[in-house]
C-alpha cells in the first residue's frame, strides 16, 4: 500500500497549528469512496525530487534544504499543486521561472 502526504503550508511560514496535510492512500482507478473519505486525481508535472534515508527528527531539516538551499538558485519556483510525498521521498512541484 501506497500513502502520500500532501503538505498544503511551508511549515516554516506558517504556524503549526494552521498548517494544513491530507492524509492519502493510493488506490485503484475506480475505487469508489464511502462515507467522509473521496477521491482526489492528483496532477502531473514536473517535482524537484529528494530522497532521504534519516530518522524522522531530521525530516524538517530535508524539506528546508530543498525549499531553502536548493529552490532559490534552481530557476524552480513552487507551483500550485500540493508538496511531499512521504516514504521520505519529498517532492515539490515547480515549474520555470
Amino acid at each position: 500500500m501506497q500513502y502520500l502526504n500532501l503538505m498544503q503550508d511551508h511549515p516554516n511560514l506558517t504556524p503549526a497549528a494552521k498548517q494544513r496535510l491530507e492524509v492519502t492512500l493510493v488506490v485503484p482507478a475506480g475505487t469508489s469512496p464511502d462515507g467522509e473519505i473521496g477521491i482526489k486525481n492528483l496532477e502531473g508535472g514536473l517535482y524537484a525530487t529528494v530522497r532521504i534515508y534519516v530518522p524522522i527528527e531530521e525530516y524538517a531539516a530535508q524539506w528546508e534544504a530543498l525549499v531553502g538551499d536548493w529552490l532559490p538558485g534552481s530557476g524552480y519556483q513552487p507551483d500550485h499543486r500540493p508538496a511531499g510525498k512521504y516514504h521520505v521521498e519529498i517532492c515539490l512541484p515547480v515549474k520555470p521561472l
